[in-house]
This record gives C-alpha cells, structure tokens and sequence, in this order.
C-alpha cells in the first residue's frame, strides 16, 4: 500500500514537468512549421511571378499576402496555437491558417465596400 502511494506521488510530481516539456516541444514545432510555410509561399512567389499565366499570378500574389501575415502575426498565431490542448498535427495547423487568413481577407473585403 505505501509503494503505490509513493508510486502515485512521484506520477503526481512528474506529470507537471512532462507537461511543460511537451508545451515546449509543441512551441518549437509550430514555430518551425510556421517558418516553413513562410519559406513554401515565398519559394512559390519567387518561382510563379514572371509566369504569363493570369491564374498563377493570382495564385503568387494570394500566396504573398499569406507570407505576409504570418510574418506579421507570427506571435499572435503561436499564443493561439499554444492555447490549444495538446500538439496539433500538420494539417491541423494548416486548417487553422487558412481559416484566420480566410476570416483577414473576408474582413478586409467587407472594409473595402
């Protein structure tokens, strides 16, 4: 009976500091993902720009202001993906940028009439 109660105490004691370190590791991955797709939209826009195309130019300058605001509210986006319970995946991440960015330019279309 006192093993399982000093058993259950150290898992009470550890369960705080595997917490924090998986907050941290959640951290470092957003960041890392964010960059990433920083580094994807600006790639896409340097490539695509002098193309001939009207559908791809379109494409360059959406995926520009994408860049752009995730530079610009990079630390706006990691306190809300931190907030979250547990480290989202990949696609997770992607689904919630695009849903803000989508949420921005509807704003700002809405501002424009």
């Amino acid at each position: 009976m006192k093993k399982t109660i000093i058993i259950v105490s150290a898992l009470m004691l550890l369960t705080p500091m595997l917490a924090s370190a998986q907050d941290s590791d959640c951290h470092e991955a957003y960041n890392a993902y964010l960059d990433h797709k920083i580094s994807c939209c600006l790639d896409k826009t340097s490539m695509l720009q002098n193309s001939r195309s009207d559908h791809l130019r379109q494409h360059v300058a959406v995926s520009l202001q994408k860049a752009s605001y995730i530079i610009s509210a990079k630390s706006s986006i990691l306190a809300d993906l931190n907030r979250k319970k547990g480290c989202l995946k990949d696609y997770q991440i992607e689904v919630y940028l695009n849903d803000r960015f989508s949420r921005l330019c509807k704003a700002n279309l809405s501002a424009a009439k």
